[in-house]
């Protein structure tokens, strides 16, 4: 994983535990990095990120990367 992409996922796993936006605020954004992003592999992370609908299925995807 390239080191912006590690950074924005390190936000927003800072974001998850902060808790003052909404799950779906955050998936909402993971959705505009995907289309913005310019690796494949980068497009799978936050795809992923953006199917998230609860704190236990980002921190899955979190952890799995």
């Amino acid at each position: 994983m390239d080191t912006v992409t590690r950074n924005t996922v390190y936000d927003i796993k800072a974001a998850l535990q902060i808790g003052k936006r909404t799950l779906k605020s955050i998936a909402a954004e993971c959705a505009v990095y995907e289309v913005q992003s310019n690796t494949d592999e980068a497009k799978a992370v936050f795809a992923r990120l953006a199917d998230c609908k609860t704190r236990k299925d980002f921190n899955m995807v979190i952890n799995s990367l």
